[in-house]
């Protein structure tokens, strides 16, 4: 790859090995990458010949973990050159060296084509690598662009609900929410559980993020309920307080059960249905003053 945003030539380390290249140690050398990032280099290689063609070249190298190509030919290359002439729509790049006229043609990819299901079964099995994506047209008629753009001025405008993790406490409202208990009864209060290694280095790591934003403070109350993990659909993990005990002890509140017959004739009309994931949906219902102790895990 001819690249002239690239200050030096470049091999993959990978080919280096194959083709028995040393790489010789450099020092203060650091490669940045596009992104901002670097990354680690083995180290220079000498007299690296590359034969494009009618054109050979010796020249040195860097070999570092490069991927989709296996040499970089940067500035440090393209300026040995006289006056070069580039076709992009062509893919050409043509120069005179020493008086003989070189002509390097680019590869030009294939045309993509439809394969089966099946066909990328068979590759997977071989080895392949690839990425799998759904792709959805938002082309549509006037009104139907009209309705996303409204949905996206609805999601620009409530955009705090979707934070990952509330950054405060819920505002106080009318109604708190109360821990009435039972007569005369003894706090309740549970030995936690036993956790393996990577459990217990999630819920440290929970408690901390909830301790930075202001969830959740240290306690010495008589209460105490344990914690358990519980693994999410997508592969995250939601922390849980085991609340049972404290239950026990508690006066339930009374209310009559919401009828599902009449909660789906509310929906009659409606078009655009979504799922709404309240991450530490817990902490964002605010706790009265005088029962917070309870909570304690």
């Amino acid at each position: 790859m001819v690249d002239s945003r690239s200050t030096h030539n470049f091999i993959n380390k990978k080919v280096a090995n194959q083709l028995n290249y040393l790489p010789y140690p450099v020092k203060n050398f650091q490669v940045m990458i596009t992104n901002g990032g670097s990354i680690n280099y083995d180290g220079k290689c000498h007299n690296v010949k590359v034969n494009i063609g009618d054109y050979n070249l010796t020249t040195t190298m860097y070999a570092i973990p490069i991927g989709g190509v296996d040499v970089v030919l940067g500035v440090q290359w393209l300026e040995t050159l006289e006056n070069i002439t580039m076709n992009f729509k062509q893919h050409f790049m043509r120069f005179k060296l020493e008086g003989i006229q070189y002509q390097l043609n680019g590869f030009v990819p294939s045309p993509s084509q439809v394969i089966s299901s099946h066909r990328i079964e068979k590759l997977i099995r071989k080895g392949a690598f690839g990425i799998i994506a759904r792709c959805y047209s938002l082309e549509g008629s006037e009104e139907t662009k009209s309705v996303i753009f409204e949905l996206q001025e609805v999601l620009a405008h409530h955009s705090k609900v979707f934070e990952e993790l509330p950054k405060s406490l819920p505002p106080k409202r009318e109604q708190g929410h109360s821990i009435e208990l039972l007569t005369r009864n003894n706090p309740s209060n549970v030995r936690p559980y036993r956790y393996p290694y990577q459990q217990k280095n999630e819920i440290e790591k929970l408690v901390k993020e909830l301790l930075e934003v202001g969830s959740i403070k240290e306690s010495k109350s008589s209460f105490l309920a344990p914690v358990i993990l519980v693994k999410k659909k997508y592969g995250s993990s939601r922390m849980c307080v085991d609340y049972r005990e404290l239950n026990k002890i508690t006066i339930k509140d009374k209310f009559p059960i919401l009828v599902i017959d009449e909660l789906l004739d509310e929906l009659n009309g409606v078009v655009f249905f979504t799922r709404l994931d309240l991450r530490s949906g817990y902490h964002q219902i605010i706790i009265k003053t005088w029962d917070t102790h309870k909570t304690t895990f």
